[in-house]
């Protein structure tokens, strides 16, 4: 007994103890305000996050990995995309205006999929001329934008057994370069998004099993059996970061000959917000190549900046897929 009276004496003064820390803490605290985080604060948490992501990518990746053989037999695509995409932008650091039109896009991509794991190396380049109209001042923008994008995708199991169900992540970069003539010395402008999404991606097996023979009035078809495929993904941004100028495109480059091309640009971490969506359909040709039309949505800002900068797409494409492998 009385060995175990003076354990509870201890115990006690041990927990007099640690209440007292935190009684002391939270003094201190209370003197504290609470202010935005500074440059280096961001950047530790920018690093903090991305070794987070990294080990959960890396367990995910050692989980879902396949054997060898599998592996060599995943299917490998070589994707050539041809579509319109319906631009919509507006750069506060030259104008309130939206631009709208037209744009030509192509896409050319490598891609290894499978039922359990999908990794795809893609690029797009899109590019034409939008229009802006007010009653005040109207202008034409010539502008192109480029990306390059790396996504790893892979299956988990979910309540949704007819639905093949993969997740992961994306890297991408995307460039937006604008000239308008209207602007004068405004007329060139041109920033740059760096942002790693994570990914959710539902497809569905819709294949025509057997022939069937298709009837409308005196039209007749005999129809084979098909591989065909229907999904959609969606991306949402996790990090965010861009890098654009804090003004307007005003530059006396020309004047003093010293050429710099960012002068006065600001590399923003953790700014902005971005968001993609793909919904598609594919179909195999007998051959083992596919084809795939898709629609395909994109938005981003760049952050709370005075200059802000804001695009939305909707692309409609059409592809070929050569099957290599």
């Amino acid at each position: 007994m009385r060995g175990k009276h003076f354990s509870d004496k201890n115990n006690y003064y041990i927990d007099i103890a640690i209440l007292s820390m935190y009684k002391d803490q939270f003094q201190r605290d209370k003197k504290l305000n609470f202010s935005f985080p500074t440059f280096n604060q961001k950047l530790t948490m920018l690093y903090r996050i991305l070794i987070v992501f990294l080990l959960l990518f890396s367990s995910l990746l050692g989980i879902t990995q396949s054997k060898k053989e599998l592996r060599k037999a995943r299917p490998v695509y070589i994707n050539l995309e041809a579509g319109v995409s319906k631009t919509t932008f507006r750069d506060f650091a030259n104008s309130p205006l939206f631009y709208k039109g037209n744009l030509a896009s192509f896409s050319l991509g490598r891609t290894r999929v499978d039922s359990s794991r999908e990794t795809t190396l893609d690029t797009y380049v899109a590019i034409g001329n939008t229009t802006a109209q007010s009653i005040l001042q109207s202008g034409i923008s010539n502008i192109g934008i480029y990306q390059i994008a790396y996504t790893r995708l892979y299956k988990i199991n979910t309540p949704l057994k007819n639905w093949n169900t993969k997740i992961g992540g994306s890297a991408n970069a995307f460039v937006s370069v604008r000239s308008n003539p209207s602007l004068l010395n405004n007329n060139l402008g041109y920033e740059a998004f760096f942002n790693l999404f994570g990914c959710l991606k539902l497809s569905r097996d819709v294949s025509r099993k057997s022939a069937k023979t298709l009837k409308i009035w005196f039209f007749k078809k005999d129809l084979k059996p098909r591989t065909k495929n229907l999904g959609i993904q969606i991306n949402a941004g996790l990090l965010n970061s861009n890098l654009r100028n804090g003004y307007a495109y005003i530059s006396d480059d020309a004047i003093v000959n010293d050429a710099n091309l960012l002068d006065g640009y600001k590399f923003n971490f953790l700014s902005g917000y971005r968001m993609q969506s793909e919904l598609y359909y594919t179909w195999v040709l007998s051959n083992g190549n596919a084809v795939k039309l898709a629609y395909r949505w994109n938005v981003l800002q760049s952050g709370k900046q005075d200059a802000i900068y804001q695009l939305a797409q909707h692309t409609i494409g059409l592809s070929l897929n050569f099957k290599t492998k």
